[in-house]
Order: C-alpha cells, then sequence, then structure tokens
C-alpha cells in the first residue's frame, strides 16, 4: 500500500495565517485482482471557519460575526493534471508503480502548474479523458475501457490574519478512491474509501 491511512490528521506545528498555502491532492484506486489502476474523482470541497468573521474574496460577502460556523465553496481556482509525473496521452498505459514519494514535486509550493488545466469541482477526470482500447487492450475496470491513471489536483490559496484563533476545516464530500492530501509540499492526511467525506485541518499546519 503507498499510504497508510491517516483520516482526520494533520500536522501539529505552530500556524503562520498569513502566508500562501499550496494543496495538492492524489489518489490511487483498484477494484482487485490485477487491475490496479488509478483515478481521482474530486467532488465538491467547502472550507468551514469557526467563531470568525471572514472575507475570502471580493466574489464572497463578509461573514456576519458570532456565527457558530460559517461555510465558504471551496470549489474553484483548482488545477487538474492526468499522469503521476508528466502529462498522460490518450492511450498511456497507467504505472504500475503509484508511489509519488513522500515529497513529490507536484506538491510543492513552488512546483509549476501553469500548464495544468483549470478545473472546478465537482470534476470526474476519468469520463473527461475516455475509453482507449490501446491503453485497456481487456477492457480495465468494468470492461469500460477508460484507463485509470493517477490523477493531481492542485489549489493556491491564503489564510487572512484576521482568522487566526478559529478552527478552520477543509472538507472534501469525495474523492475515489485513496487520496492522499499535501499541503505546502507536507503529506498531512489520506483517506481510502472513495464514497464517504473526509477533512483537513487548516489551522494547525505551518506554511
Amino acid at each position: 500500500s503507498m499510504l497508510a491511512q491517516l483520516c482526520d490528521a494533520a500536522v501539529k506545528v505552530a500556524a503562520v495565517m498569513t502566508m500562501p498555502i499550496t494543496l495538492a491532492l492524489l489518489a490511487v484506486s483498484g477494484n482487485g485482482g490485477l487491475d490496479q489502476y488509478q483515478t481521482l474523482e474530486a467532488q465538491a470541497a467547502r472550507l468551514q471557519i469557526t467563531d470568525r468573521p471572514v472575507e475570502l474574496a471580493a466574489s464572497f460577502a463578509t461573514l456576519t460575526a458570532g456565527s457558530v460556523r460559517d461555510v465558504v465553496t471551496f470549489d474553484f481556482g483548482w488545477r487538474h493534471r492526468t499522469g503521476l509525473h508528466s502529462e498522460a496521452k490518450p492511450d498511456d498505459r497507467p504505472p504500475i508503480n503509484t508511489d509519488p514519494g513522500v515529497h513529490p514535486d507536484e506538491a510543492q509550493p513552488k512546483y509549476d502548474d501553469s500548464e495544468w488545466k483549470p478545473v472546478q469541482l465537482p470534476h470526474d477526470a476519468l469520463i473527461e479523458f475516455g475509453p482507449s482500447k490501446v491503453a485497456c487492450p481487456t477492457g480495465c475496470s468494468g470492461k469500460s475501457y477508460i484507463p485509470r491513471h493517477v490523477l493531481w489536483y492542485r489549489k493556491r490559496f491564503s489564510l487572512p490574519a484576521g482568522w487566526a484563533g478559529s478552527a478552520i476545516w477543509l472538507d472534501f464530500e469525495g474523492s475515489f478512491r485513496k487520496t492522499t492530501v499535501w499541503v505546502n509540499g507536507l503529506p498531512v492526511t489520506s483517506h481510502d474509501c472513495g464514497y464517504t467525506p473526509f477533512r483537513v485541518q487548516l489551522d494547525n499546519i505551518s506554511s
């Protein structure tokens, strides 16, 4: 197994609230047997802020003070690439070894993702990539002829200083199937189920 189950875990270090944050996700999946192909279907994401008024961007209304919990959409501003360490072509077979390493380049804040495709969540990269009898000569999973590549998603954002002291959670409604999350290049959590939500706590992760 590439990753251990670390649901709802986070690195416990001091928060630097005003620094830019780089979020990266990668997942692997398989349906047993010899079919160990990979995919990531990123579903809707939400940023939850507790006990602080917030202004996320000009497009969002300022949230009212005194709220027990405020929820802000986090579905926009993502970048996506199909392929473990380079862009996969339509007829490429997924790699057998899907381990990107503990600190892959794609998870680092200074990584250049300008060539990655801008997407918003929810996003189904499997269907978008399409079937290939060259990549899946035996049909692949479910005889769909759709290769299950490793998929990356990245997002850059900042937490304003006014959020200091708040409990800040990033909630994902689903990500198929075995997902790993890095924040500023550090692996902070993994989730081994494509049908259940998971979350990452941001207020205790340093930049």
